[in-house]
């Protein structure tokens, strides 16, 4: 059976156990996934953490989970992405086809020609939440708010690559 990831808070962790109180991932849990009693499922707490756990209890209200076993990943790359704001369509499409591939950041740039100025936000984080759960990421992307390039580049080192060559040479 495929081995779910859900992100949860680290206010969650409480010693062998983790407790669900998050209404939305209960909801996916218990009702869109149909997960039961004793399935293996991932928590992972955004921190670096991966939490093997089974679920022990699942309800409208809680879900319980026992750790069986924790691990600590070290992250090995820092990519901070900062891309044109364009349609809000391709921002989405954008946003998580980059969370897929394990971005740290994403701040999305007013240009001078940008055709739009502003972005929901809260549906980038959550669409990148979910990108990263499906992609078995450890790690959600930080949605910064939207800058101009001017602010951004301040000590940055920014590479713009139209051939779409190694940029880490």
């Amino acid at each position: 059976m495929h081995k779910f990831n859900f992100f949860i808070s680290p206010e969650s962790i409480k010693e062998n156990k983790i407790i669900v109180k998050d209404k939305e991932l209960i909801r996916r849990i218990y009702k869109a996934l149909r997960l039961k009693i004793n399935d293996n499922v991932n928590f992972l707490d955004n921190q670096n953490n991966i939490y093997d756990s089974k679920l022990t209890k699942i309800s409208n209200t809680e879900i319980l989970a026992d750790i069986i076993d924790k691990q600590t990943i070290k992250q090995q790359l820092t990519l901070n992405l900062y891309p044109s704001l364009i349609q809000k369509k391709d921002f989405e499409l954008l946003a998580e086809k980059t969370a897929e591939i394990g971005i740290s950041s994403l701040t999305p740039l007013i240009a001078e020609r940008s055709q739009i100025k502003k972005i929901n936000l809260e549906r980038i984080k959550k669409i990148v939440k979910q990108s990263a759960e499906q992609s078995k990421k450890i790690l959600i992307p930080k949605i910064n708010s939207p800058a101009t390039i001017e602010k951004v580049a301040q000590g940055l080192k920014i590479v713009l690559s139209q051939e779409g060559k190694n940029i880490l040479e």
